[in-house]
């Protein structure tokens, strides 16, 4: 199995305390998914993480809304969370169906996303909020 990085770094941060531990307990449970990939855990274990992840992204992104709501771009960034949640249903379609071999694909999906995101994204979605408030 491949080697795949999954640290959480202060350049994710974007300032908002709540978003920034929400953030972390992402990474975390990428990291446990993976952790229990490389173990050769069950299917029922893999497939029951792969939902807790997405429940957890699922109230993340809900929470991260709220705090963007005044953003002129928020329906993109919605578009964006609802992208990640349509892909990762797929994924879980498809490992729950039999393809395991997806269970690499979707951590190495997951921390792309995620650092791609928070760097590219909502790092500047919260400057620009925080630019306005001033």
């Amino acid at each position: 199995m491949k080697n795949i990085s999954i640290i959480w770094t202060p350049d994710l941060e974007v300032g908002i305390k709540e978003i920034d531990d929400q953030h972390r307990q992402l990474f975390s449970l990428l990291a446990a998914f993976y952790t229990n990939l490389q173990k050769g855990a069950g299917r029922e274990i893999i497939a029951k993480m792969l939902e807790d992840l997405m429940t957890h992204a699922g109230a993340h992104f809900k929470l991260e809304e709220s705090f963007l709501q005044a953003h002129p771009d928020l329906i993109r960034h919605h578009q964006l969370h609802y992208d990640f949640i349509k892909q990762m249903g797929q994924f879980e379609r498809d490992y729950l169906q039999g393809d395991i071999s997806l269970a690499v694909d979707i951590v190495t999906f997951v921390i792309d996303w995620l650092h791609e995101h928070i760097v590219g994204i909502d790092k500047q979605y919260f400057l620009d909020l925080q630019k306005a408030g001033e």
